[in-house]
Order: C-alpha cells, then sequence, then structure tokens
C-alpha cells in the first residue's frame, strides 16, 4: 500500500467535503466548479466543458501505437 502523505491527505480532505456539500452529485459539482471558474477567470474558460469538445479535431491517443 502507497502511504498517504499531508498533501494527499488533504487533498482527499477537501475532495470529500465538496462531494459531502453536493451530496455526490457529480453534475452539480462540475457546475458549480465551472461558475466558481468563470467568476475567478472573468468569463475567461481554463477548461472547456466537456460536450463543447470536438473529438474530431483532438490529437490521435499514441497508448497502443507500435
Amino acid at each position: 500500500m502507497i502511504p498517504v502523505d499531508s498533501p494527499l491527505r488533504e487533498v482527499r480532505q477537501v475532495r470529500d467535503a465538496l462531494a459531502r456539500k453536493f451530496n455526490y452529485d457529480v453534475e452539480a459539482i462540475i457546475r458549480d466548479l465551472m461558475a466558481r471558474q468563470h467568476e475567478i477567470c472573468e468569463g475567461r474558460a481554463l477548461v472547456r466543458d466537456a460536450s463543447q469538445f470536438d473529438r474530431e479535431s483532438a490529437p490521435p491517443n499514441p497508448i497502443g501505437r507500435t
């Protein structure tokens, strides 16, 4: 088993608190994070909404290539 260090423990505590706050509803968590991102970044997105991602223009996945 991998030992759990302080930063990892802190990340897990924050993650668990966020999940509890939204009753473990992943969609609600994402909506909240995107709203906070919009507010912090003054409307500029750091992370795009996955539904808007154009998979055709994405670079090919190199995993499994020989």
